[in-house]
């Protein structure tokens, strides 16, 4: 794993570089929200991302391609153990089981100023960045030097809701249900036409 101390900066990287920032909501736990990017921005200090700084922290993330084709595979992210601050936090917080996760990737061409040695930046675009969300769903390993976490897409979490009601995969019901249920008038939820088909049947 990269050290910590001797990140890649914005100096040795192109514009158009993709850098990822994550941050690790654990207030479903009563802690907080870290901020973690595994480089340095151009003045050789932490990343700045709408005007949140980032703490340099090495982290690898893993299978985070999302299908269009069927279920989202289960990526997995690795952060340092230095210090011992994943042990702390497993200990204190139970795991961290269910906590979010935030993947931002933007372009460093778009980056706060703040970034710069110039400190300007006519580029910057608080909107360019790329979005996606998901859950620890369990601790796969953890050492002195290092913690593997397991992560899902929140509607895949084992007992998820939405909203409010059980996830259930592939139960729908039949026409003959509908029919026997609420009478050959009946109406789909959110269609607004009748259960059965032009003949009645």
């Amino acid at each position: 794993m990269r050290n910590v101390q001797h990140p890649e900066t914005l100096a040795d990287l192109s514009q158009d570089a993709l850098i990822t920032l994550f941050d690790i909501d654990l207030t479903k736990v009563n802690g907080g929200i870290t901020y973690f990017c595994d480089k340095l921005n151009e003045r050789n200090e932490p990343m700045i991302w709408k005007e949140q700084v980032y703490t340099p922290y090495p982290i690898i993330a893993r299978g985070f391609e999302v299908r269009g084709d069927g279920p989202s595979g289960r990526p997995t992210l690795t952060v340092s153990n230095l210090l011992g601050w994943v042990t702390g936090a497993v200990a204190a917080y139970d795991g961290i089981v269910g906590c979010k996760v935030t993947r931002r990737q933007v372009q460093a061409r778009y980056l706060d100023p703040m970034n710069f040695i110039t400190e300007s930046n006519p580029d910057h675009d608080p909107l360019a960045e790329f979005v996606d969300r998901w859950t620890i769903n369990r601790l796969t390993s953890l050492n002195k030097n290092s913690a593997t976490f397991e992560l899902a897409s929140p509607s895949e979490t084992d007992n998820a809701v939405l909203p409010a009601r059980p996830v259930l995969a592939n139960v729908r019901p039949s026409l003959q249900e509908l029919k026997q249920k609420y009478g050959k008038t009946a109406v789909l939820p959110y269609r607004g036409f009748p259960s059965v088909n032009k003949r009645g049947s």
